[in-house]
Order: structure tokens, then sequence, then C-alpha cells
């Protein structure tokens, strides 16, 4: 069950902020086939059920935007795999690194709908 149930998140759950998933799409540090190879490798098809049970845009629980299925595990997945430790970083994040300033770029984020837009978010921290 860990292999196929809670090892997909990991990456994303690293991420610790909802608003840098536009940042790790664009960096390519998040890819759609390995988010679902420890699933596939269980001899599962489909998204995780912890995604399926917490998608609330109603795509079906469909995973062909790593940017959305990366914000719905930092809101709803992450907080319940782990610890109160995790929820605690994610509300000190804006206290160390300051506004952030989100922005767009243009890139494929999305294979079904050819979407090509994704939030980069930069923060005040950064700058200095």
């Amino acid at each position: 069950v860990f292999a196929s149930q809670v090892e997909p998140f990991y990456d994303m759950c690293l991420i610790m902020q909802d608003t840098l998933c536009g940042n790790a799409v664009y960096r390519q540090a998040l890819d759609l086939n390995r988010f679902l190879d420890p699933v596939r490798r269980q001899g599962f098809d489909g998204a995780p059920l912890a995604f399926v049970a917490n998608d609330y845009d109603d795509k079906g629980a469909r995973v062909t935007n790593m940017e959305h299925v990366c914000e719905v595990s930092l809101r709803e997945v992450c907080p319940k795999f782990l610890s109160n430790d995790f929820v605690a970083v994610q509300a000190s994040i804006r206290q160390h690194c300051g506004q952030a300033e989100v922005t767009t770029m243009r890139m494929r984020v999305d294979n079904s709908t050819g979407e090509q837009t994704a939030l980069i978010v930069d923060y005040e921290a950064a700058q200095v």
C-alpha cells in the first residue's frame, strides 16, 4: 500500500507550498509518469486513491495536469499523511520568505487540454 498510495506524493510534499507547484512543473521537477510509476509498478491503473478522494475540481480524478495534482496534494493529501510539523512549516513559510509575487509562464502543463500556463512564484527573500 505504501509504494502505490503514499510514495507518489513524496516529491510534491517536499515542495511545501502549493503556490510553488507551477515552479516545479515549469522546471520539470514534477512529471506525470514519475507520479504514476509507483502505482503502475504495483499493478494498479489510474491515480492514487488519496488524490481521487481529494480532487474537488470534478475532473474525474484524471491525472493530466501536474500543477493541479501538486496543488491538491499539498492542500489535502500531504497534511493528512505527514505530521503536524509539516503543517507548522507550511504556515511559517510566509514569515520567513516574505511576500510572494506570482507571474505566469507559457508552457504545456496539461497533456489532455493543451493548457499552457504555469504560475511561477518568487518570494521577497529570494530577491535579497
